[in-house]
């Protein structure tokens, strides 16, 4: 083991502690300043390793040293050194001295990022097992935002996805903003453009600076006081999916680790988030019906247990509306099959588009659709059906050179619970409800069990 004695507790003499302290090779048996508030004394101290402020009295004191290291850069105590030193102490002084001490202060550099990275890497590691087990896709945008931000110590960050049939990107999720910055949902991709750009390296850009860029930025960053950003594409075997954003609202000159580890996460965010839309086409297609977009009659089976289910739970009410278009195979004996897909297309988009956020529209049979309407009443369900019957026998539309082309609809209501205690009731009842509609001869409603609509008081507009 080399006995070692440090002359100097500036800056250089402290950080050379720090780096040879803990190695088993060396033994440090005093180090020396004449300034008693030098730092390197205090942290000898906290060691237990003697101090001194006198060199004379640490050679004195400790026999057999096998190497002085003086850190001082002063020439005369070199000499004064030569002199009083045992024959077989060596001595590393001047440039030698202070090369160690850059020498130590970079492996000290080196162990600080190694330690840096291993806790990176870590945290990386972490996020790809929270990935692999992400339920949905909206999980995954807000956990890769979560480890972006925590990784980077940013307060905000989001996800942009692209969409290449649109040529637009949308925004998939956000962190650290105010309930303002998800007006712009979308956003064209303008050749020349800052997000074209983007999204054409293959590194993560930074931006530390935004306000002294010459393409103009989304307003929504500027409207939110964000000052700088990285930005990394998300690209999986090539194809460009989207960007992942972490941003600051103060000027900031990121680091080049900063870049790196966000550099490293977009390889598994975007293999995660490209997955995670195939799982999500495979759901929706497994529960929407092909032709028209609207769940199916399973689907519709399902939520409408859960809904019944919620209603008992909270004691809200629920309302169910069934239809019917009124001749459909006689639509289709005179224009065909596929004008009869284009006009289910049409009804659907009809039924969807004047439905409520809450509702859940399906389509449950060949020209038959519903609507399963949450916390409604049955007066307010038939109020709603009703506007809905006059909507589509309004409706006017062209279909094979043949203009102002209409139809009709049957509906049906019932309400939970009056007209049913259970997701099966419900659904016998509504059924039934749409059967007398039809009896009474078509194009309107009758709500559970033979109630028209014109019995009710009706909403005006």
């Amino acid at each position: 083991m080399q006995r070692i004695a440090i002359l100097g507790a500036g800056r250089g003499g402290l950080s050379l502690l720090q780096a040879i302290k803990d190695n088993a090779r060396v033994n440090i048996v005093g180090i020396c300043d004449l300034d008693p508030n030098a730092p390197g004394l205090a942290e000898a101290a906290r060691f237990g390793l003697k101090t001194f402020r006198d060199c004379r009295a640490l050679l004195r004191e400790q026999s057999s040293i096998d190497i002085i290291i003086n850190v001082t850069n002063d020439p005369l105590l070199d000499a004064e050194l030569e002199k009083i030193k045992e024959p077989e102490t060596e001595i590393i002084h001047g440039k030698a001295g202070m090369f160690i001490w850059a020498l130590s202060n970079a492996q000290q550099q080196l162990h600080h990022d190694a330690e840096q990275r291993s806790v990176e890497f870590k945290e990386l590691y972490e996020l790809g097992l929270k990935l692999s087990s992400s339920a949905d896709l909206q999980e995954v945008y807000s956990t890769i935002i979560d480890y972006a931000t925590m990784l980077t110590n940013t307060p905000a960050g989001s996800i942009a996805i692209l969409d290449d049939k649109s040529g637009e990107m949308t925004l998939a999720a956000a962190k650290g903003f105010s309930d303002d910055f998800f007006t712009l949902r979308r956003w064209k991709l303008r050749q020349g453009g800052l997000t074209s750009y983007i999204l054409n390296q293959e590194k993560p850009v930074i931006l530390a600076d935004i306000a002294s860029l010459r393409e103009p930025v989304n307003p929504a960053l500027v409207r939110e006081g964000v000052k700088s950003i990285i930005a990394a594409p998300l690209t999986v075997r090539g194809k460009i999916i989207g960007i992942l954003y972490v941003d600051d609202f103060k000027l900031r000159k990121f680091a080049a680790n900063d870049s790196s580890i966000l550099g490293l996460m977009t390889g598994y965010a975007a293999l995660t988030i490209e997955k995670m839309k195939l799982l999500d086409d495979t759901r929706r297609m497994a529960i929407t019906d092909g032709l028209t977009g609207l769940h199916n009659q399973q689907e519709y089976l399902k939520r409408l247990e859960e809904e019944v289910a919620r209603a008992a739970r909270y004691g809200r009410t629920l309302s169910v509306v069934e239809l019917d278009i009124d001749h459909f195979k006689m639509y289709n004996d005179r224009f065909g099959h596929l004008a009869g897909n284009g006009l289910l297309k049409v009804l659907a988009l009809a039924i969807g588009d004047h439905s409520r956020m809450t509702d859940l529209c399906a389509r449950t049979g060949g020209e038959e659709f519903a609507v399963i309407m949450p916390e409604t009443d049955f007066q307010k369900a038939m109020q709603l059906a009703e506007r809905l019957r006059v909507l589509i026998e309004e409706l006017r539309f062209s279909v094979k050179d043949e203009v102002d082309q209409s139809i009709t609809v049957s509906i049906g209501v019932a309400s939970f619970p009056e007209h049913g205690g259970t997701a099966l009731e419900l659904y016998h009842a509504v059924d039934r409800a749409l059967y007398k509609a039809k009896q009474a001869g078509r194009n309107r409603v009758i709500g559970f069990p033979d109630q028209p609509a014109a019995n009710l008081q009706m909403e005006s507009g």
